[in-house]
């Protein structure tokens, strides 16, 4: 039996343990969403899905990742989807440059909570895209990346209905403080 891990902020756990790990919009890159559609994990009429990544001896190392992209990467990335034409966006990607040591996400400390999830119901683990979360580079739209938590080698698996059979195995602690983030892995 296959195990997969997910991780969420604290304030979605009451939710998640009466009704399971839901899917959520994809958002967060869009090209994901074209991606899914392409080879037949959704379609054209469906926008949700859950994101897992398969157990491994880099559990740690990808933990924290996560909590980076939730917290770094990813309302950068809603910045700039928010731009509405390409002066705009072009505008709002020098802007994120010079963010680099500014905290985007809506909170300054958070809490995730880190699910082991040992059965997906309808798994989809024959497809998996190594997921990467490359080094920054010059002409990146996030700007500067902090390039400890970058990766190219975790293997996803995603599911379209809501994942019950989950239990919670650590937490990873979120906290931002004078221009720079830390990321703690609790009981693990």
């Amino acid at each position: 039996m296959e195990k997969f891990l997910h991780i969420s902020p604290i304030i979605n756990r009451i939710s998640i343990l009466q009704n399971g790990i839901l899917p959520s919009k994809v958002v967060c890159p869009e090209h994901h969403l074209k991606y899914f559609r392409r080879d037949g994990l959704l379609t054209n009429n469906e926008n949700k899905i859950i994101y897992f990544w398969c157990d491994c001896n880099k559990n740690e190392k990808f933990i924290k990742d996560m909590v980076y992209c939730k917290t770094w990467i990813e309302p950068r990335i809603k910045y700039i989807q928010e731009m509405d034409d390409l002066e705009q966006y072009e505008k709002g990607c020098k802007i994120l440059k010079k963010l680099y040591n500014v905290n985007l996400y809506k909170y300054s400390k958070m809490i995730f909570d880190v699910f082991l999830i040992e059965n997906i119901k309808e798994p989809r683990c024959n497809y998996r895209p190594l997921h990467s979360q490359e080094p920054s580079l010059d002409d990146s739209v996030l700007g500067v990346m902090n390039d400890k938590y970058a990766h190219n080698n975790k293997e996803l698996a995603f599911s379209k209905t809501p994942e019950k059979n989950i239990k919670i195995i650590c937490q990873a602690q979120y906290y931002f403080y004078k221009g720079k983030e830390t990321i703690k892995i609790l009981n693990y």
